[in-house]
């Protein structure tokens, strides 16, 4: 299991974008938070969220990453290259918004 889906949170998936939702997000007690899962380009996919950050970021930072929602029925040998963008949206102050682009597997 990947984690919880964070109590006051929604979203919705616009043509090959995920927007979720999490309100309160700087009260959010859960050391792990998973998104449901969304369908883009044709597969199950799901974000997973780390508020108090992971690795070296751990208690400094916030830990976002893009993982495919069932690995396990896919096989070992399943791969696909992606590009994405996860920007972490600040309501409050528009200038603290964050916005990181990735391009790999």
């Amino acid at each position: 299991r990947l984690g919880k889906v964070a109590k006051e949170s929604n979203y919705h998936v616009e043509g090959d974008s995920f927007v979720y939702t999490i309100r309160n997000f700087s009260k959010v007690g859960e050391s792990r938070i998973v998104s449901p899962p969304f369908m883009i380009q044709g597969f199950a996919w799901v974000l997973v969220i780390y508020p108090r950050g992971t690795g070296d970021g751990k208690d400094n930072s916030v830990s976002a990453f893009l993982a495919v929602h069932d690995m396990a029925s896919l096989g070992p040998e399943w791969q696909r290259l992606v590009d994405f963008s996860l920007a972490v949206v600040n309501q409050l102050y528009s200038d603290k918004t964050l916005e990181h682009t990735v391009a790999g597997q």
